[in-house]
């Protein structure tokens, strides 16, 4: 989870939004995670993580181009 006013490794700030974007994918890993899955909730699992990662780097290359 990513408190607001969190700050990327160049120290920008990320707005509210972004990170409740990314909190809720980050709760729907948690979710799927800790429950005895079967395979199409293991592909789901894999499709949320890689969806949080993808709004993580995203969110910090939009953040480097306003710079």
């Amino acid at each position: 989870m990513i408190n607001y006013g969190f700050k990327d490794y160049q120290t920008n700030a990320r707005n509210d939004s972004s990170v409740d974007t990314y909190n809720r994918f980050n709760d729907e890993v948690i979710k799927r995670d800790k429950n005895n899955l079967n395979l199409m909730a293991k592909q789901e699992l894999e499709f949320y993580k890689d969806q949080r990662h993808k709004q993580f780097i995203q969110l910090c290359e939009i953040n480097n181009e306003n710079n």
